[in-house]
């Protein structure tokens, strides 16, 4: 039995990583998904923006929990294992389970629409509810974008994408990306 191909997909919150990884998962016959946000818990232990200013050390976020259940599906009778995941291989441990990372590139006011549309109005229960107006609470988090955020997905962006394998464009539908990743991962896992 050969182990599992581990494959990232990442980008920035609202590339589309759960999308793509979802649609993947259906292309990619005989794998399994993981996905960061199905862990509970801060990875890393301090504010996100602070972490980003500070210089956006990927190595910094204890991640310790998915390497474990990566670990765990590199011993399954499986072909893929699909991680949808902001980091690509750029951490240092989990890069050493990875075998090909995509970024999903996308345009930065794309990726704040496709934030707004998840976390104010379509977004589950569970996700963040609100705590007061709905339009007072996106105008917060449209001053905190322009404050602090925006430069923190520029550095992500620097820092993650120049150590992925293949670069997709984001602005495409999701299963135009996956097929397109699919179509990458079978030339190079064979």
């Amino acid at each position: 039995m050969s182990k599992p191909f581990t494959l990232a997909v990442s980008g920035i919150s609202g590339s589309g990583k759960t999308t793509v990884a979802k649609t993947l998962e259906k292309l990619l016959f005989n794998s399994k998904t993981i996905h960061f946000d199905m862990f509970p818990g801060d990875f890393l232990g301090k504010d996100y923006c602070e972490w980003s200013e500070a210089g956006a050390d990927c190595n910094e976020w204890n991640l310790d929990p998915i390497i474990n259940e990566v670990k765990m599906l590199l011993s399954k009778s499986m072909d893929f294992i699909i991680l949808d995941y902001p980091f690509g291989k750029s951490h240092r441990d989990m890069g050493l389970y990875i075998d090909c990372s995509v970024w999903i590139d996308i345009p930065l006011e794309i990726s704040l629409a496709r934030k707004i549309l998840r976390d104010f109005t379509r977004r589950r229960k569970t996700r963040r509810p609100l705590k007061g107006n709905a339009a007072e609470e996106v105008s917060s988090y449209l001053d905190f974008y322009i404050a602090r955020h925006r430069d923190t997905y520029i550095r992500h962006i620097e820092t993650v994408r120049p150590f992925c394998n293949l670069v997709v464009d984001g602005t495409n539908p999701p299963e135009i990306i996956a097929n397109e990743i699919a179509s990458f991962v079978k030339k190079t896992s064979s």
